[in-house]
């Protein structure tokens, strides 16, 4: 048989180069680990807020919340993995916990605009309000990781490229 190099890279030459990789482990654990870290500043302004009834809503929006982010963990692994390496990071910023109050204000106050909620007199979410304050709250806090969880991404890769990489020949002498 004649070597042609026009037909080198065939599967049947090179099995392991065509292999299908494995579907990467979905960050279940990652996301549920982040996820509680995230709460208790949060989870104590909330219930503050939704006292009562209202702690029924919150309750129900942060099992919505963990779910959906359970769920994308089989779906956008990768998109996970961001969102929660930046959550670590805001998890931290609960000692000094602007963004959480930042993300908690404009949730009650979308939730009670888009419900028509006016209580000033008790300061107290009902259940509906509560859960959209609850949902909207969350996925501002979310948004924030990811954007750090993309930025840390964006330095990580930075750092790669600009590291100088080890010859061939380097490799060998070891």
């Amino acid at each position: 048989m004649v070597y042609d190099p026009d037909f080198h890279d065939l599967p049947e030459k090179q099995p392991e180069k065509f292999r299908a990789k494995a579907a990467p482990t979905p960050p279940v654990a990652l996301w549920s680990w982040v996820y509680v870290a995230n709460l208790p500043f949060p989870a104590f302004m909330g219930a503050w807020l939704s006292y009562g009834w209202g702690l029924l809503g919150m309750a129900a929006g942060v099992a919505l919340l963990h779910e959906a982010g359970r769920r994308a963990c089989h779906v956008y692994p990768w998109a996970v993995q961001t969102v929660s390496r930046g959550g670590v990071v805001v998890a931290f910023c609960q000692f000094f916990p602007i963004p959480q109050l930042l993300a908690g204000a404009a949730g009650v106050g979308a939730a009670c605009f888009l419900l028509q909620w006016h209580s000033a007199a008790t300061l107290r979410l009902d259940p509906a309000t509560a859960l959209l304050a609850t949902i909207f709250t969350g996925l501002i806090l979310i948004a924030c990781a990811g954007v750090l969880g993309l930025i840390g991404r964006a330095i990580t890769y930075l750092v790669q490229w600009l590291s100088p990489t080890p010859r061939e020949d380097e490799w060998h002498e070891h």
